[in-house]
């Protein structure tokens, strides 16, 4: 139990749950539409292997680098934010506030690296269980649904019209489909 505590005092310190939920946003973002756009890309040559190895080694790499940038920029933003206070107080500052700055790097930085790995895996799962060409309208359907998802959710937090906010999601994702689409030669099928 005293973890649980010394979690929730770093968390009201550092404002953690919003790093985490902004970090989440980002990686999961990314992880779906950089999938989405490896297979758009790739449909002269779309095979269920593919996408498979594709989807899972990009979703790993986009895991790697996330976990690591972030953790580097939270570091760097971090000392700068307690190098200030300490400029303020005039004094050096030790103890719960820079345990605290380390701990929300470590949550956000993980958070980053681990949502575009789940969120790569939306696009390929169709094609562990379909056949190619209904893979791929499963695919790019469940990709924008989980779009949607994701922007009604952000703009309920802000109290917008979660059909609008979900909608902007989605046409964030269309349009990297499309861009996607047209870089990989926009064969057929």
């Amino acid at each position: 139990k005293g973890w649980v505590k010394k979690y929730r005092e770093y968390a009201k310190l550092t404002d953690m749950a919003s790093i985490s939920r902004r970090y989440f946003v980002i990686g999961s973002f990314d992880g779906a539409l950089t999938i989405l756009g490896v297979i758009l890309g790739s449909l002269h040559s779309l095979s269920r292997e593919l996408v498979i190895t594709a989807g899972v080694a990009g979703g790993v790499a986009l895991g790697v680098s996330s976990i690591v940038g972030a953790y580097e920029a939270e570091r760097v933003e971090n000392k700068l934010e307690h190098m200030e206070l300490e400029g303020a107080m005039l004094t050096k500052v030790r103890g719960t506030h820079e345990k605290a700055l380390r701990f929300t790097t470590i949550i956000g930085s993980m958070v980053h690296g681990v949502s575009p790995m789940i969120a790569a895996l939306i696009p390929v799962i169709p094609f562990l269980f379909l056949e190619v060409h209904t893979a791929l309208i499963v695919s790019i359907s469940i990709t924008l649904c989980f779009l949607f998802i994701m922007g009604a959710y952000m703009g309920s937090l802000i109290k917008e019209n979660i059909v609008y906010s979900g909608l902007r999601f989605i046409l964030a994702g269309l349009i990297t489909a499309a861009l996607t689409y047209f870089i990989g030669g926009g064969h057929t099928l």
